[in-house]
This record gives C-alpha cells, sequence and structure tokens, in this order.
C-alpha cells in the first residue's frame, strides 16, 4: 500500500498522526449530527418542491383560463367587439405578453435548495466512506 500510494511514515512523528487521527474523530462526530438533519431538510425540501411547482403550475393554468373565459364568453357580451376584451384587447397586448412571459419565467428555488442538500449529503458519505477506508487501512497496517 505504501508503494502505491507512495507515502512514507517517516514523513510523520506521532503527535502528527494524533492530531490527524483528533481531527477525524471531530469530524465524524460533525458527521453524526450534520447528516440526520440535512436528511430532514431534504424531506421537507421534497414536500416544499412539489407545492411550488403545484402553484407554477397553477399560474399557467390561470393565464390559459382567463383567455379562454374571455374567448368564449366575453366575446359574445361584447358583441364580437375585440376592444372591449381586457387580456385579448389589442390596445392591451403589453397585458397579455407580461402575464406570458411571467407565466414562462417563474421557476422552482426550492429545486437548488433540494439539489445543493442532496450534494452536501453525497460528500458528507463520500468522506465518511474515505475516513473508514483509512482507518481500516491503518488498523491493518
Amino acid at each position: 500500500m505504501k508503494q502505491a500510494t507512495g507515502t512514507n511514515d517517516a514523513l510523520f512523528d506521532t503527535i502528527q498522526k494524533e492530531q490527524f487521527a483528533s481531527r477525524l474523530t471531530e469530524f465524524n462526530f460533525f458527521l453524526k449530527k450534520v447528516e440526520p438533519f440535512l436528511n430532514t431538510l431534504k424531506a421537507e425540501m421534497i414536500n416544499f418542491l412539489t407545492t411550488k411547482q403545484t402553484t407554477l403550475l397553477s399560474y399557467t393554468q390561470m393565464k390559459k383560463v382567463l383567455d379562454s373565459y374571455e374567448e368564449l364568453n366575453l366575446t359574445h357580451y361584447t358583441d364580437m367587439d375585440g376592444n372591449k376584451l381586457v387580456f385579448n384587447n389589442p390596445a392591451n397586448k403589453d397585458l397579455k405578453d407580461g402575464m406570458q412571459h411571467t407565466a414562462e419565467s417563474l421557476r422552482n428555488p426550492f429545486t437548488d435548495i433540494y439539489h445543493w442538500v442532496k450534494g452536501e449529503l453525497y460528500d458528507l458519505k463520500a468522506m465518511a466512506g474515505a475516513i473508514a477506508v483509512r482507518n481500516s487501512v491503518d488498523k491493518n497496517g
């Protein structure tokens, strides 16, 4: 193992080795505190993520409903006069474009948080795995 990794025990004295071992032990305690918190946060983010996604879809649906309502009902009641409409009125093109832009530009911020937490958990598991292998190699000497 020493030849494969190019390490030399003579580079580190006993005090340095104990300091490194102490830091790894501290990290393991930190890991045991943080991992459950991140798992809980990840589970909560799933709920937030789906709720926010439903809200975003509702904006898009509301725009479609308003367009349909105006096309089907108000056009009939205004005797086919497009100038009396609100969203489909040629003079209110900015309003309709603004609604379209808003519906398209909304994004779910919980997606980024969810993926960040998930990545942190993967990083912590990788570090814990590396420490476990290091401890195993150190034991087997």
